[in-house]
């Protein structure tokens, strides 16, 4: 028997008629419960006949294999030329050792349900499990909106050894693209132009001109005839199940973080009976796409908390003097005075070889301070800790000159991005939430709030965003120190799950499922629960190291 570092991948190919191992049959009536839980509202067309059209790659269509009602992918109508393309690859591990996989590319449709809409290519990369004994093969779903592909990362140091390999000790490890970005179908849009000194001092300028980006990439995007409707959280996940019947799987588990698990949970509404299992990890709910700002400053707090107990302080606590900053701004704006000078400037200070600006900060530039976002992972809370008590401490010049230059230089908007966050969206009684929420005095909510209007994304509805519910067993993994998907996410999620297992991860970040890889004993529960669907091994709450 050949080893998983081993085994052969399938070359190049077409996927051109039924395999045995691939489910495809007449297609299946609609699952009525989760029919009745879909949008009515913005996707008439997309679920129009749904239930009564078939997954169709190259003729094929495919059905539950218990034969259970089940809604198969969204009206993926044949396409010419459709086709699956596997190509073997493989990489050198760190021991030595050859891992072969395969990188594959499977046409799907831009807009399921549009007779004439088009393709495009969605990467995946298939790692292959143990030749017996394995678990349903594992559908990864990363975080973003934003990933790019495992493409290159596949060939750094270690990346195999920490992202793949504890995962194919239990199974075939498929790591899924996203549509609209790297090489899955990259939308983009022209990088706006650096703003002037003056433009950039001006917090009206700079939203009018924002604004403006924004009005002018959603154009760019229906000038070049993008079928910008088709980038939705729904058509990825009739992606997922697509991907999974090309590759002959009857049924899969998902392995999802963050905005993957948005994505999964409608996988999960959507096609219950392709799921044998599912493990989340910095859950992000139907409704979750925008965070309430009280989890995130709670989180901020418990990171603030374990800085201080690793150096023995005492006295005001940083995070509590910074937010009586912001508040003190309300009435009189922190004024900072910065001496702009060298190359990074120079195309900006107009012949001039240095210049003195004042800038007036007021709350909401406080709470827009580049330290604030750099909490997402744990290796980030060192240098987020030391800025936070500078700044505490009245030392504003580091950070407010790299606000300044993020000013000066907007970064180009990722069209899938708007489209997929937008898309999804908020309740009116989440957006009331998070307007109401106290927090939201010293801790910005999320701009992509306003940005949407700009935007003009279609609303998936609120059918979308509520009653989610599943019967499917998963393990629920969530950091208590998590800033970007705040662990009230995962415990407000709880009940949508009623065969469940929750994983409290104490200090662990956005990045906890890999930061309990350092206790040997989750890794081996955590396979375990992978290949044979045992949970009994897992713990309820793990702590983790932190970088202090």
């Amino acid at each position: 028997m050949q080893n998983q570092r081993t085994r052969r991948a399938h070359g190049p190919s077409r996927l051109t008629s039924c395999r045995s191992r691939n489910p495809r049959a007449e297609a299946p009536k609609a699952d009525a419960s989760a029919e009745s839980r879909l949008p009515a509202r913005s996707l008439d067309r997309l679920y129009a006949s749904l239930g009564t059209a078939a997954l169709a790659v190259a003729g094929c269509t495919a059905t539950d294999p218990t034969g259970s009602p089940v809604a198969e992918a969204l009206l993926a109508p044949p396409l010419a030329g459709r086709a699956l393309e596997l190509t073997e690859k493989s990489v050198t591990l760190q021991d030595g050792s050859e891992l072969r996989y395969e990188r594959g590319v499977l046409q799907v449709p831009v807009r399921r349900g549009v007779a004439d809409s088009a393709s495009l290519p969605l990467e995946f990369y298939r790692f292959f499990g143990p030749e017996e004994g394995a678990g349903p093969p594992i559908l990864r779903i990363m975080g973003g909106p934003g990933w790019t592909g495992a493409g290159e990362r596949v060939e750094n140091p270690g990346w195999a050894e920490f992202y793949v390999l504890p995962f194919t000790a239990a199974a075939d490890l498929v790591v899924l693209g996203q549509r609209g970005f790297g090489a899955s179908g990259a939308l983009e849009c022209d990088r706006p132009e650096p703003l002037t000194l003056e433009e950039a001092l001006s917090s009206r300028r700079r939203q009018e001109l924002h604004v403006a980006a924004l009005e002018a990439c959603r154009q760019a995007q229906e000038d070049d005839g993008v079928e910008i409707e088709g980038f939705s959280v729904l058509e990825m996940a009739a992606d997922t199940v697509e991907v999974g019947a090309a590759l002959g799987y009857e049924k899969f588990q998902l392995l999802a973080s963050s905005f993957g698990s948005h994505v999964s949970m409608a996988v999960l509404r959507l096609y219950p009976n392709r799921v044998a299992q599912a493990t989340f990890n910095a859950l992000e709910g139907p409704d979750h796409t925008f965070d309430m700002p009280s989890g995130k400053w709670a989180a901020l707090e418990r990171i603030s908390a374990s800085a201080r107990s690793a150096e023995g302080a005492t006295g005001p606590s940083p995070l509590q003097s910074f937010r009586r900053l912001v508040e003190r701004s309300r009435s009189e704006p922190v004024k900072v005075e910065l001496l702009l000078e060298g190359e990074d400037w120079e195309d900006l200070l107009a012949g001039e070889s240095r210049r003195e600006v004042t800038l007036e900060l007021g709350p909401d530039d406080l709470t827009s301070l580049p330290f604030l976002g750099s909490t997402t992972f744990s290796f980030r809370w060192p240098r987020w800790y030391a800025a936070l008590e500078d700044v505490a401490n009245g030392s504003l010049e580091e950070e407010a000159e790299e606000l300044l230059w993020r000013w000066t230089h907007p970064r180009s908007e990722a069209p899938a991005a708007l489209q997929l966050d937008c898309g999804s969206g908020l309740t009116a009684e989440r957006r009331q939430r998070i307007a109401d929420d106290p927090a939201s005095r010293w801790l910005r909510a999320d701009d992509k709030l306003e940005d949407c209007i700009s935007w003009g994304s279609p609303d998936l509805g609120d059918t979308f965003r509520s009653g989610f519910e599943t019967a499917v067993p998963v393990v629920l993994i969530h950091g208590d120190h998590d800033s970007a998907t705040p662990i009230d996410n995962a415990l407000e999620l709880l009940p949508s799950f009623s065969d469940h297992h929750f994983v409290w991860v104490a200090g662990g970040s956005h990045g906890a499922l890999v930061e309990a890889f350092d206790v040997p004993e989750f890794v081996t529960a955590l396979q375990t629960w992978l290949r044979s669907g045992d949970r009994s091994e897992l713990p309820e709450l793990l702590q983790v190291p932190l970088p202090f």
